[in-house]
């Protein structure tokens, strides 16, 4: 039984963290973007030092600078996941609150 008192928390939690979510969808995006542009970033600077593509590549993926931004993207990936998840539980709540609701209306039950 889902009672107006659980409704009414799972729609405090979507209010509250709708900017938190946003944030963390947007760090995500934002670092789908920039490690390609970094990992490219430093293999050029390689390349412009003498390195072949190849080997640019290599020393691009295993530098420090790349290395922090893929746990950075970790790190977004599991807070944007985490607020998804929250979100289709709270989704799951309205949804049954909803259903629950209508049947009580159809067998004449005010609720």
């Amino acid at each position: 039984m889902i009672t107006d008192e659980k409704l009414e928390a799972t729609l405090d939690w979507l209010r509250e963290n709708a900017t938190k979510a946003a944030k963390a969808r947007a760090e995500r995006i934002y670092l789908e973007e920039f490690i390609p542009a970094l990992r490219a970033k430093i293999a050029a600077e390689c390349m412009e030092a003498g390195d072949s593509a190849s080997a640019a590549d290599i020393k691009a993926k295993a530098s420090d600078a790349y290395r922090t931004a893929l746990e950075g993207y970790r790190a977004a990936v599991e807070a944007d996941e985490a607020l998804r998840w929250h979100k289709t539980r709270a989704d799951a709540v309205i949804s049954a609150w909803q259903t629950m609701s209508a049947n009580a209306r159809s067998m004449g039950k005010v609720t």
